[in-house]
Formats: C-alpha cells, structure tokens, sequence
C-alpha cells in the first residue's frame, strides 16, 4: 500500500482518515481524524500476543484488537480504516487468529472472538 493512495477526501468515511498499512516488521497506523491532531503509531508483529475481533451490527465499524507484549491496552483497528479489511487477512495469514474460528467469527452476526481463546 502506498501513502499516495491512503487518504480519501470524505471525512464522514473512516476510511477517508484512518489508514492502516504493514510490512514484514510492524503493523502502522496513521489516524488524521477532521477536527484533531493527526497521530501514528506502529506495533511489531513479533509483540502481537492476542487478536481479538469484535463484530458489530450495521451502525458501528467491526474492530480488530491487537494485545502486545509491553502494553496492557490494546491497539484498536476498525476494519472500516483502509487496509483494515486487508489486516484481518493478513493476521489469519500469519497464523495469529485461527483460520478456523475466523470462519465461525464471519457467521455470528454479534461477539468478541479472541486468539488465543480468554482464561
């Protein structure tokens, strides 16, 4: 993915103004949201510890939760952002959620499914 084409023009579209992108190193994100500061962060994918995602109805973004290992907070990704729908697709890739319960994620309709599974 390209910074020329990450940004669209319509700020009501999320993805007009969160961008996720990565590498074989780290996962960045780039947040300029209409109003606010812009910020950007990134996170190896060698600290990744647990994937969550939540599915939402049709009014609310579903959300990947990335959990490392030197923070206690996730980092949220809607899969609205550009590039979030193709993060999810790369996380399964990685073998960091499990293809299997990604399939069962789709199929819910409402839920937090998390990899590896909560104690």
């Amino acid at each position: 993915m390209s910074e020329d084409d990450s940004l669209g023009n319509d700020p009501n579209r999320l993805d007009s103004w969160y961008l996720v992108e990565w590498d074989e190193t780290a996962i960045t994100r780039k947040v300029s949201p209409p109003g606010k500061d812009a910020w950007s962060d990134q996170l190896p994918w060698s600290e990744i510890t647990r994937v969550c995602f939540e599915v939402n109805d049709v009014y609310a973004s579903d959300c990947i939760y990335l959990f490392i290992q030197r923070r206690e907070e996730s980092f949220a990704i809607p899969t609205e952002a550009k590039g979030g729908a193709e993060l999810w697709s790369e996380i399964i890739r990685r073998g960091l959620f499990e293809a299997k319960l990604a399939t069962q994620v789709v199929s819910s309709g409402s839920g937090i499914f998390c990899w590896p599974e909560m104690e």
